[in-house]
């Protein structure tokens, strides 16, 4: 007889499932395969004395085990209880259906009660979703929150579950809705119409920003209202942030949490994006605490150049692929990245002579400190000024985070699950027309194509509240002219325009800087 049950493990901080098979014939032997020989030994008789001490039976069978993926010995003992159920199972002592739907994880003491810490436990959530499991049981001295899973004291408590004659209780109940506290509402900026969708849209399109402005100008309160628009992380990536504040040593965070981690400027490319640290082994970065969230870079410009750099491939793919002698690992990255910065040193360019006393070559040298790289990467960037005003007559989804949020979640509901259609051939004739006229990269017009599509879901499910008039006459190629606005280093004439309204003080003050006229 053959039946199937599943484990946990966890490569790195990737959690996997293991199947657990079982197949009996005539005999009297009893094989583990994927266990270090000690171990699969040791396994059996622990079983055994788990069994007869919750009243079953040891079967009088040749049974062969299998968990595949094979686990590490550390594991090994946290695998006793779902070879204790494939063992009951194919002795006719439980239903094979009933535990085929069950992920379990637990080391038997002789005297069947559940037992042992182990960081597999961590994995056991997000694994039994990878697997399509129903159930998730574990010990009751398992730390575990953020997810739905079974406690258990003994086997005798399982097997009385898994026949439906004690059901156990939720360890994880249902959340609460709650309202959302947001620290900084679209109420409370002053900004214009076109800023304001844009960090709606970067909030809808899980489409990084780029914020550049003075000091003052409201760059950080912009970042912290784009969080206030997220809505609470999916269960896979709930699952996934709880595991890393677990593996981090972090306390537990609510099940409606909107992660969000702003990370110092002396923060090392290990603390940002994860790596393997001696004997604590493999520790999630910054990025990864931030799974389901946002990640905060607030003053860009003064982060290291090595740990910018270790943010390019995370930033496309939404994952932190690290490759040590320690190991290999896979971390989950999924959180959008805000980022702010000055256009200078003294950080007035552009507001006036009597603001900016930068020269010509600070300022190259503080642009130069954002890599082309870096900044392509960022699908949205804003120019904010010391003195912004309101547009008038703005709808009430531009001024209240409550509704935004809705359309944000609406967005987001329309988008993932469908494949977008391509662009029609004046689209495309419009894209190539921008791309050659500012310059803009390849991944560039991936991204403006990806911000226009987001601006029309957006005006879908405003029913035409984004673009109105003469803009309706053809949405996709409005789109994309608007998305293109919200690309300013593809554009050099922002800058030009910063340092002409500087030209006339350096002039005057500074002997350095050559004179435009005789």
């Amino acid at each position: 007889m053959w039946t199937q049950t599943f484990g946990a493990s966890h490569r790195g901080a990737q959690a996997l499932p293991v199947s657990v098979e079982i197949r009996t014939e005539r005999g009297f032997r009893f094989h583990v395969a994927g266990l270090p020989p000690g171990a699969a030994r040791d396994a059996a008789l622990r079983i055994r004395a788990a069994l007869l001490a919750s009243g079953c039976r040891w079967p009088r069978l040749s049974c062969t085990v299998n968990l595949s993926p094979a686990v590490s010995p550390a594991e090994a003992t946290a695998f006793d209880l779902p070879i204790a159920l494939a063992l009951l199972a194919a002795s006719d002592q439980l239903p094979p259906e009933r535990i085929r739907s069950v992920c379990s994880l637990g080391e038997l003491s002789l005297n069947g009660a559940l037992c042992g810490h182990h960081t597999a436990y961590l994995a056991a959530p997000g694994a039994a979703l990878e697997a399509g499991c129903s159930e998730t049981i574990l010990p009751a001295t398992a730390e575990l929150s953020g997810a739905p899973w079974l406690p258990a004291r003994d086997l005798r408590s399982v097997l009385r579950h898994l026949r439906g004659e004690r059901l156990l209780c939720d360890a994880a109940p249902p959340a609460v809705e709650l309202p959302m506290r947001r620290d900084v509402d679209l109420a409370d900026l002053t900004a214009d119409r076109m800023t304001r969708l844009s960090l709606l849209a970067a909030a809808a399109g899980h489409h990084h920003v780029l914020i550049l402005g003075p000091p003052g100008s409201g760059k950080s309160t912009f970042l912290r209202c784009i969080h206030g628009l997220l809505p609470p992380p999916s269960t896979k990536d709930r699952t996934a942030h709880e595991r890393f504040r677990a593996m981090r040593g972090l306390e537990p965070a609510g099940p409606l949490h909107v992660p969000l981690r702003t990370p110092h400027p002396a923060t090392s490319p290990e603390g940002l994006v994860g790596g393997f640290h001696g004997g604590a082994g493999l520790v999630p970065g910054e990025l990864s605490l931030a799974c389901g969230g946002m990640l905060c870079l607030d003053e860009l410009a003064e982060f290291p150049r090595n740990v910018l750099e270790a943010l390019r491939s995370p930033l496309e793919t939404g994952e932190v692929h690290i490759s040590r002698a320690g190991g290999i690992a896979r971390i989950p990255a999924r959180c959008i990245v805000g980022a702010s910065s000055n256009p200078c040193p003294c950080g007035y360019l552009g507001e006036g002579p009597s603001r900016c006393r930068c020269s010509e070559a600070d300022i190259a040298k503080a642009l130069r400190r954002l890599s082309g790289p870096i900044v392509d990467r960022f699908p949205i960037h804003i120019e904010t000024g010391l003195h912004p005003q309101d547009d008038a007559g703005l709808p009430s989804w531009l001024t209240s985070s409550r509704e935004a949020s809705e359309i944000v979640a609406f967005v987001r509901k329309q988008t993932e699950p469908v494949e977008a259609p391509p662009p029609t051939p004046e689209a495309r004739e419009l894209l190539r027309n921008l791309s050659r006229s500012l310059g803009i990269s390849e991944r560039g017009r991936a991204s403006v194509l990806h911000i226009a599509r987001t601006f029309q879901t957006i005006d879908a499910a405003t029913g035409g509240g984004v673009f109105a008039g003469d803009d309706r006459r053809d949405l996709e190629q409005t789109a994309l002219l608007w998305a293109a606005h919200c690309r300013i280093f593809d554009r050099t004439s922002w800058i030009e325009a910063a340092r002409k309204r500087n030209a006339h003080r350096h002039e005057r003050t500074r002997p350095d800087v050559p004179r435009l006229h005789s």
